[in-house]
């Protein structure tokens, strides 16, 4: 497997070359500044690039010339990491090498993307009005489901809590109140925009020949700009004191989230004890969490610790019952100081860079996978293969994590109560 990166006309093409799998994989990503003002734009943007091409007018043709290449996939999201919001286009099909004969499905799909991109179909010279309606109910559907789904929403909340008037704050997805204001107009003058401002990535995964190399500068011809590796930050919290919020619903079990500052991000040189130090604290089945609080107390149905190393923040979520709130928070506060003070044994260091070397190693096994840790290396300009990652991953001592996790920081503090829980609505 081979890996190399090249600069085309207005983007960056990143390939790696290899031939472990039986597919190709493309995936096209537009980053901006993650912004309040256009997360629901970009959002419904993605849902609506695949409403089909000048050459195929809808979406009904566009998947029937899919399944016409072999079942070829073809799919968008949106997500957000540290200040970007990025729209991803990934399109995967099978290499011609498989086939009985050569059919140049690798061009077909260079082709299709282009379309997609910079043909798509118009209707009076913007996205068709009755295909972005319907993206529009169906966006609508997903904020309310994730509004419905107390889990999502809890998290939802603590980010917003704790990063008000921050990056951290603002939903990658978007917003429900703002969906109805965008017309088809809006949204075909925004993405004409970001095809101009966007920084923008072409990642292949596969066996690819030079000649298949070179028709990516021929399809993909972006206009000049300058390229952005400002996603990762560190979050700064500006409060003098703990945020504490209780919420009360009508729901049959609570979720209790915290929000911890932990002064570490993608590049800095604690990442790798930071990251090992919340494999051991929640982020596995023996970590900390899971051993104290969950099966040593019984206090809880689920709980785990996630470092978010784009914003610099260490996340604990739990599902409780809600008159256990306090004796939780305690609990996770006590193992906290636990390895503060140095409390840290040789046999949960090994278990948990054995899980992160498996999970590493499993990543290489997955095209999707491959394209996802290379894009968040260069999300942040950070020049690091999987190998050099993994190296210090299991280079990390004891000492380092007890470093790491004396800076961490309890900021906010959200509380999900069921009602009938510890009192009433």
């Amino acid at each position: 497997m081979s890996e190399f990166n090249q600069s085309l006309n207005g983007c960056m093409l990143h390939v790696t070359n290899t031939d472990k799998f039986k597919t190709k994989v493309i995936s096209i990503k537009l980053r901006q500044d993650l912004d309040r003002k256009t997360t629901t734009m970009r959002s419904l943007l993605a849902m609506c690039l695949l409403g089909g091409t000048a050459k195929l007018p809808g979406m009904q043709q566009l998947s029937i010339a899919l399944d016409q290449l072999y079942g070829a996939s073809m799919a968008t999201n949106v997500s957000s990491k540290g200040k970007a919001q990025i729209i991803h286009l990934t399109s995967t099909f099978v290499d011609d090498l498989y086939l009985v004969e050569n059919e140049g499905l690798f061009e077909k799909q260079l082709s299709l993307l282009h379309d997609i991109l910079f043909d798509p179909y118009l209707e009076n010279g913007v996205f068709a009005s009755a295909y972005v309606d319907l993206k529009k109910r169906e966006l609508k559907e997903r904020l309310q489901a994730l509004k419905d789904d107390k889990y999502s929403y809890a998290l939802d909340r603590t980010m917003a809590l704790m990063g008000e008037n921050d990056y951290l704050g603002i939903s990658g997805v978007g917003y429900l109140e703002d969906i109805d204001a965008i017309s088809a107009a809006d949204l075909y003058a925004y993405f004409q925009q970001c095809l101009t401002n966007d920084t923008i990535d072409i990642y292949a995964v596969g066996h690819f020949s030079d000649e298949q190399i070179a028709l990516f500068k021929t399809y993909f011809d972006f206009s000049k700009r300058k390229r952005s590796y400002l996603s990762c930050y560190t979050f700064q919290s500006l409060r003098a004191s703990l945020l504490d919020v209780v919420e009360k619903q009508s729901i049959t079990q609570s979720k209790l989230n915290l929000g911890f500052t932990c002064q570490t991000d993608f590049l800095s040189e604690d990442h790798p004890a930071m990251t090992i130090f919340n494999g051991l604290f929640g982020g596995f089945s023996h970590s900390r969490l899971f051993k104290t609080v969950r099966e040593a107390n019984s206090l809880c149905y689920y709980i785990s610790s996630s470092y978010d190393a784009f914003n610099g923040i260490v996340l604990v979520s739990s599902g409780i019952e809600g008159n256990q709130a306090d004796r939780v928070r305690e609990l996770v506060l006590k193992e906290l100081k636990d390895i503060q003070d140095g409390h840290v044994n040789a046999q949960e260091l090994a278990i948990t860079k054995r899980m992160f070397e498996n999970s590493l190693r499993k990543s290489q096994d997955e095209a999707g996978n491959i394209i996802y840790m290379k894009y968040n290396r260069d999300l942040a300009g950070k020049v690091e293969s999987s190998e050099a990652y993994l190296e210090k991953l299991l280079a990390v001592e004891a000492e380092d994590v007890v470093r790491v996790a004396k800076k961490m920081k309890l900021d906010t503090v959200f509380l999900l109560e069921g009602a009938g829980e510890n009192g009433n609505l």
